[in-house]
């Protein structure tokens, strides 16, 4: 069975402790938009059997998934991703996040994509792409333990970065 749409699937579903999201084929998915969102007992999930290639927008796919403490999202195919804006909003208790080989050429949007991940220590965004990036606002906001932030080289096309590091006072 091909999913085609899966928007807010189990959003709310606030006493979801686990689930097997291996049984969903999602080739034909165009987004993720807050599929997850206020899951608060969802503690660990894995994704990285998603087939993504299609994907444009992750809008608050995690969103105040307060006890998300381990997220495999690693294999993802992110080549058309444009909007992860609120992608891991109100994550505090996520501890670590891999994004090794996550690829964002088109990325466009990230407004409050990690804000208040209170748990946070360290972030390697170095493979993402900025390059085309207009909208950095509140990316980092309130995460309060974050000491080590790796970022790309380059943002030339950032236009609203306001209060992008606010509260970072580790860093």
């Amino acid at each position: 069975n091909n999913l085609e749409e899966m928007n807010e699937m189990f959003s709310h579903c606030e006493s979801l402790e686990q689930i097997n999201t291996k049984i969903f084929k999602t080739k034909k998915i165009n987004n993720l938009n807050y599929i997850f969102e206020n899951c608060y007992s969802l503690k660990e999930l894995d994704l990285s059997h998603f087939e993504t290639e299609n994907i444009v927008e992750a809008i608050g796919t995690f969103k105040n998934c307060s006890n998300l403490k381990s997220l495999n999202i690693s294999n993802l195919d992110t080549l058309k991703l444009q909007k992860i804006s609120y992608i891991f909003y109100g994550c505090i208790n996520l501890t670590s996040l891999d994004l090794p080989s996550i690829n964002t050429s088109e990325l466009l949007y990230a407004a409050n994509a990690f804000y208040d991940c209170q748990s946070l220590t360290s972030l390697n965004l170095s493979s993402f792409n900025f390059g085309e990036l207009i909208s950095a606002k509140n990316m980092f906001y309130n995460c309060i333990n974050l000491k080590s932030l790796i970022l790309p080289n380059r943002m030339i096309s950032l236009i609203r970065s306001n209060s992008m590091f606010e509260n970072c006072n580790q860093l």
